[in-house]
């Protein structure tokens, strides 16, 4: 039963295109008061909206269309309105079932799209945590680097600390100017910041 179910969530779709064939087969075939179901096909249509876009959705109601109006010229009786109370009421029903469908796909619809959304913002948070690591990682090396070059020399230590900071006050202001602000990102003055600490590292 697990299996089953397992696969009825996995392929939900596939399963609701082929009871919906059935269904189609079944109502147009078994059933005289077409009349009362005419309102399924906006099952179908609803569906290859979600599957195949709005041209695969617009193609399937253009298909509904045409099954339908074949079947209203060969047996034009069966898309009369009901005329007694018991026609009435198999039609009534058969609009509120089908109206709970459609709701019932919309729905399945929009928790499929919502999951879908929440596994790409998790995969961006990913994404997000590597590129942090990467660049911490990078920061970590610039500063390795950067302490070899102070080791030599305990001044040069603090001239590197300074010269960065100049770096960052220079970057800031030459983005405010029309000329250079189309390239020099807030990204690209965290770079020259976290780079220019390297310029003293040929004193190695």
């Amino acid at each position: 039963m697990r299996r089953l179910n397992n696969y009825l969530q996995q392929h939900f779709e596939q399963v609701f295109v082929l009871v919906i064939l059935i269904t189609v087969a079944v109502i147009n075939y078994y059933i005289p008061q077409k009349i009362a179901f005419i309102n399924f096909y906006f099952l179908p249509v609803i569906t290859a909206g979600y599957l195949l876009g709005s041209r695969g959705s617009v193609m399937g109601a253009v298909l509904c269309i045409l099954l339908v109006t074949i079947y209203a010229i060969l047996y034009p009786r069966s898309f009369t309105m009901p005329s007694t109370t018991e026609d009435l009421s198999i039609h009534i029903m058969a609009w509120g079932g089908f109206l709970i469908l459609a709701g019932a796909v919309v729905g399945k619809q929009q928790e499929s799209l919502n999951a879908e959304i929440q596994h790409a913002r998790q995969l961006n948070d990913q994404l997000i945590e590597s590129y942090e690591n990467i660049r911490d990682a990078r920061v970590a090396t610039i500063l390795g680097l950067a302490k070899l070059a102070e080791h030599r020399d305990q001044a040069t230590g603090a001239h590197l600390e300074r010269i960065r900071e100049y770096v960052k006050i220079i970057a800031i202001e030459l983005s405010r100017h029309p000329k250079y602000q189309s390239y020099i990102t807030n990204q690209y003055i965290e770079d020259i910041y976290q780079s220019s600490i390297l310029h003293d590292i040929g004193k190695v």
